[in-house]
């Protein structure tokens, strides 16, 4: 799975992603922990799992737009 174009998931990440969605659509008043005994892992890792596809979303935005400032700065001719 692709976010916005820059960021990938793994299978892993995906994995965790959609068990928590499940757990929120179900009405889990704790949808992470809900999420992680489905999975069989801590509930720290899922927040250190959501943390880490945070930032690589946050860095790939922050990389577009420095790219698009650079671009703009050079033309199209060099990038």
């Amino acid at each position: 799975m692709v976010l916005g174009g820059h960021v990938e998931l793994t299978f892993k990440e995906e994995r965790l992603l959609r068990a928590l969605y499940k757990a929120i659509k179900m009405g889990h008043r704790n949808p992470v922990a809900a999420a992680a005994d489905e999975l069989r892992i801590a509930r720290h890792t899922v927040y250190t799992t959501l943390y880490r596809i945070r930032r690589r979303y946050m860095d790939a935005l922050h990389f577009g737009e420095e790219y698009r400032k650079w671009r703009k700065k050079l033309g199209d001719r060099y990038l």
